[in-house]
């Protein structure tokens, strides 16, 4: 087979136009609370939004549950308006057989024994920094009205998720 790569980062999306076109995409999506909370909490993510998706940060809130909601959905529909999707899944969801199938789409073959490996070594709660799991955590009720919880509800459910 040929180079495996990835990047799982958002960091990616200012990328995806220069990615080869033969080359398959794959997007992995967190459960949206999770993300959210996660991410209002990290300190200094809300600096490296300009970095990533330039032109973001000018239309900004103060109110970081806001802003988070709006840069997950740019974040998302950049990615999906791309066109160049392979595959999307849920990491939540990730099982022996999508690893297994994931490989298989970068022509990859892996035993399912080595499958089984990657998903012990990576927990499904990866990079939702758990130093804050003791912290209050934000609900879909404690988010607040207006078209960017409208957006971010639309796009947890166009992913799949279950909004209350």
């Amino acid at each position: 087979p040929g180079i495996l790569a990835a990047e799982s980062s958002w960091v990616a999306t200012v990328h995806l136009d220069k990615i080869p076109k033969d080359v398959a995409i794959v997007h992995q999506v967190r459960e949206p609370m999770a993300w959210l909370n996660s991410y209002v909490r990290a300190p200094g993510a809300q600096s490296t939004i300009e970095l990533v998706l330039p032109g973001f940060s000018a239309g900004m809130t103060k109110q970081p549950v806001t802003t988070a909601m709006l840069l997950w959905t740019t974040w998302g529909s950049r990615i999906s308006g791309s066109g160049r999707i392979s595959a999307r899944y849920q990491l939540e969801e990730i099982d022996v057989d999508r690893v297994i199938s994931l490989a298989e789409l970068a022509d990859y073959s892996i035993t399912r024994h080595s499958a089984e490996i990657a998903i012990d070594i990576v927990p499904r709660t990866y990079n939702t920094h758990p130093q804050w799991a003791d912290h209050v955590q934000l609900t879909w009720d404690d988010l607040p009205p207006g078209s960017a919880r409208d957006g971010f509800v639309a796009m947890a459910r166009e992913y799949g998720y279950v909004v209350p």
